[in-house]
């Protein structure tokens, strides 16, 4: 057969074909339009249902449906800050989870912190919080969670409990009526605000015997850091509701409660620092009973060291309370000119000693008066006091003793001073005021002598006389 009886062949095929055909390929096409326009309307019928299941955690919906309502109200004191992240923990005295809300704001890292009350969202937020730590409370061994603020010199940790219940007078809270009525009086007057404010690098420090110096933060006197970090998802205000929903179902997912969140891990450093931190605490403790030990030996006055520790008082003591001439000699140098000297208005019977450096009585009267005021005799009763400048005499410049006759006068013996007591800085010593004409004891001063540790200076703030005739 020829070509071209072929082609004539298939064009008398083509034409007897069946009409139907042609309506068989539109019916298919139709079906898959149609199968198409199912799978999509399904799917769009399935996203809407999907939105309108709840949350499986009724806690995590409500969250989702906050801050769902939020976007939509977009009112500052509700809505999610933008680019923020989102963690839930557990927290002491409030039912469910605790959402926090962590972002930054003008180079500065903040929190804010959301709870339900009663099936509604409140919020406790502009709190200028820069974190929610766990932390560890040595004196209560407890874990708790703790908000943290931070300025230039101070750190600052309340108990996030407290806040969310409205301990702190000071707190900035945006909540509802409900959360007013979160918890009752009796719950209100039970619960004590706990807040620490430490002062940057403060420190407790005990000095030690030998010079050294043992410190510690006080912070970790009072906390151990679980460093603990919160599983957190991302938030922004640009998602879809399906997408806040995934979000927020992630962010419920990974939540862990305190129990799950601290492991034996997180346990065993806590227990190891706290250790760290009582053995510190022991040896300061140490340190400051054998600094106390030293100390009480340094300030304690025996019958050995009277003269080295308080002799100068004892001198003085002496002058003032007697009114003798005894203590002259140790204070200036006597010089004995007995007949050489001849005073007006004395008798040539009386003994005559100059008292060396000292050029007026008055002069004598001014250091005498001073010593009185730097050493608190002033407060003492002045009934005890007789003229301590009775006996001296003025002339030509110079003081002299005038003796009415040989061994005239009292005299005490410091170096016979007797110690009474002597404990914790406080000293009561006995001076024995001696008739020198007849060696006879004619009274006993007990002085009180207490010990000035900002001046490490003994000061006399008694004395009593006790007349032996």
């Amino acid at each position: 057969m020829s070509e071209n009886e072929n082609k004539e062949q298939e064009k008398v095929e083509t034409k007897n074909k069946p009409k139907g055909h042609k309506k068989t390929i539109a019916i298919v096409c139709i079906i898959i339009i149609v199968l198409i326009a199912a799978v999509v309307g399904g799917y769009f019928a399935y996203e809407y249902v999907e939105l309108k299941q709840p949350i499986e955690q009724e806690w995590a919906d409500t969250y989702y449906q906050y801050i769902k309502g939020s976007d939509e109200e977009e009112t500052e004191n509700n809505k999610i800050q933008n680019h923020s992240k989102i963690s839930f923990i557990e927290v002491e005295k409030v039912e469910d989870p605790v959402m926090l809300v962590d972002y930054e704001k003008e180079g500065k890292d903040y929190t804010d912190i959301y709870y339900i009350n009663d099936g509604t969202v409140s919020n406790v937020i502009n709190l200028d919080i820069s974190d929610v730590e766990l932390l560890y409370d040595i004196q209560n061994k407890q874990y708790d969670w703790y908000t943290y603020k931070e300025t230039e010199t101070t750190d600052t940790y309340q108990k996030l409990s407290d806040v969310i219940f409205g301990k702190d007078p000071q707190i900035d809270t945006n909540t509802s009526e409900a959360t007013e009525n979160n918890t009752t009086n009796e719950t209100a007057e039970e619960t004590e605000s706990t807040e620490y404010t430490f002062t940057k690098g403060e420190e407790i420090s005990v000095d030690t015997v030998d010079g050294n110096k043992i410190s510690i933060p006080k912070f970790d006197t009072v906390f151990v850091e679980t460093e603990v970090e919160v599983d957190k998802v991302e938030y922004n205000e640009n998602m879809t509701d399906k997408e806040l929903k995934e979000t927020i179902v992630e962010g419920a997912d990974k939540y862990k409660t305190e129990e799950e969140i601290l492991t034996e891990e997180i346990k065993n450093n806590v227990t190891d620092k706290e250790n760290e931190v009582i053995e510190k605490q022991e040896e300061m403790k140490q340190a400051e009973e054998e600094k106390a030990k030293k100390e009480e030996e340094e300030m304690k006055i025996t019958a050995e060291n009277v003269q080295s520790k308080i002799g100068e008082h004892l001198k003085w003591a002496s002058l003032v309370y007697l009114g003798s001439d005894y203590g002259l000699p140790t204070v200036y140098e006597i010089k004995d000119v007995t007949g050489k000297v001849n005073i007006p208005g004395t008798k040539d019977y009386m003994m005559t000693e100059e008292i060396v450096g000292l050029k007026s009585i008055q002069s004598l009267n001014n250091q005498i008066a001073t010593y009185l005021s730097s050493n608190a005799i002033n407060k003492l009763n002045s009934s005890m006091w007789v003229d301590y400048t009775e006996g001296l005499k003025e002339y030509n410049g110079k003081v002299y003793i005038v003796r009415g006759g040989i061994g005239d006068g009292p005299s005490i013996d410091i170096k016979k001073a007797k110690v009474l007591s002597s404990e914790k800085g406080i000293s009561k010593i006995q001076l024995t005021d001696i008739n020198v004409l007849g060696n006879i004891p004619t009274a006993n001063i007990t002085l009180t002598v207490e010990y000035n540790k900002e001046t490490k200076k003994y000061m006399i703030t008694d004395a009593a006389i006790q007349d032996l005739y």
